[in-house]
């Protein structure tokens, strides 16, 4: 009357994995409007206002842990793990006085995502942070969001409603990332154009130097990528060149710091050229906190903070130092292998565009510290269709998800 028991298996499964659907995209909707909200100018203006986001952003936690237990489909075995590595992120939480809590936030919704095409999350995302961006922009015109505005030399710098004019950049910046995931095998000049305006507008309008010399960075790559990527997969040098990308970054950026010094004329201007003032910061930080193994609470006040307060700022933009300092050894290196993991697929499957993304990414760590935050790092996600493949059963969707053709 109701079927054999296979169909009604299969009509549960289907039923199922269409709720896992709807509860990830109502969760990681919910979290991105919240992390937008938290980088808006806001910020500055309302003690409780952050907190009220934090404890929301549970919320999405707590959503997206019904849907990975109830609806996703994990093993007793897989799901033993994602709690064995939330629980050791959650260490990680308290032992840094609860400052370390958005990478634990950002794997907890991610795990979620399993049921979800890989081609439907990315127009998704990218559909959905147009009217994010846009509408921050607006409330900023209508004088709903306040104006941060600062200066590099003589050149002004604006906020446009954002808590500082990097983040503009960097919403910028992961804008085109989607762009690329999402168009790479059809590019046209067109593409590269509106690329290169938007750099253009990283420049003029925020004048963020570290977006725009990525944007224009990502340009050149994706050029040559498309030109050379077949051969670069599978040339066992360049793989291994692709896969220490992170660790040489992560080498390089300690070393750097470790070595500085305010006496060196070399230091000075290699400081001031490149970085900016991050390896003067960085140094400081090194010499204020020691290494530890689950992290430790560290003092971060940044620029926009520090010019409202008429303090000094202190702020460690590096990601791979502050993932170090902040969260400690263990972690950083799990988060640093995850990298390298998600390398690791990227050349398994010929996937040009997410190999471009990583390693534009490895630069800008070297440069900011937002890379463990998932709205920034679309690229998290590729960790659970890696770790957590279907079971053979379900091989087409885990084709359908890594968009791999049969």
């Amino acid at each position: 009357m109701f079927g054999s028991k296979e169909q009604r298996d299969f009509l549960a499964d289907d039923t199922a994995r269409k709720v896992s659907q709807i509860v990830f995209f109502l969760t990681f909707g919910f979290y991105m409007i919240l992390m937008t909200a938290s980088v808006t100018s806001l910020r500055y203006e309302s003690g409780p206002y952050l907190k009220n986001i934090r404890h929301m952003l549970w919320i999405c936690c707590g959503l997206a842990l019904v849907n990975l237990i109830s609806f996703c489909g994990y093993t007793v075995r897989q799901l033993t793990v994602i709690f064995l590595f939330c629980a050791l992120f959650a260490f990680v939480w308290l032992k840094t006085g609860r400052q370390e809590y958005l990478f634990l936030q950002s794997m907890m919704i991610a795990f979620s995502c399993r049921n979800v095409q890989w081609e439907k999350l990315l127009r998704f995302t990218f559909w959905f942070w147009i009217p994010l961006f846009g509408t921050v922009v607006a409330l900023n015109f209508l004088g709903i969001l306040p104006s941060l505005t600062s200066a590099r030399g003589d050149k002004p710098r604006y906020s446009l409603g954002f808590s500082h004019p990097n983040v503009v950049g960097l919403c910028c910046l992961c804008f085109v990332f989607l762009w690329l995931l999402i168009r790479y095998k059809r590019l046209k000049v067109y593409d590269y154009l509106a690329w290169l305006a938007i750099a253009a507008f990283t420049w003029n309008v925020p004048n963020s130097k570290t977006s725009t010399f990525l944007l224009l960075l990502l340009c050149i790559v994706t050029l040559v990528m498309k030109k050379w990527g077949d051969a670069f997969v599978h040339s066992k040098f360049m793989q291994g060149l692709f896969l220490s990308v992170y660790p040489a970054f992560a080498v390089l950026s300690y070393l750097m710091a470790y070595f500085y010094t305010g006496d060196s004329p070399f230091y000075l201007k290699l400081d001031q050229v490149l970085f900016s003032g991050r390896l003067r910061c960085a140094r400081v930080y090194f010499d204020m906190y020691t290494l530890t193994l689950f992290g430790q609470k560290i003092k971060n006040v940044g620029t926009m903070r520090a010019a409202k307060k008429g303090i000094p700022s202190y702020i460690l933009d590096n990601f791979y130092l502050r993932l170090l300092i902040n969260s400690g050894i263990i972690p950083f290196l799990i988060i640093l292998a995850l990298f390298v993991a998600l390398m690791y697929k990227a050349l398994q499957l010929n996937d040009q565009s997410l190999l471009i993304v990583l390693i534009i990414t490895a630069v800008y760590c070297v440069y900011e510290f937002q890379s463990t935050k998932l709205i920034y790092s679309i690229t998290l996600f590729q960790c659970i269709y890696f770790f957590f493949p279907v079971r053979s059963g379900e091989k087409k969707r885990q084709l359908n998800r890594t968009g791999k053709k049969e």
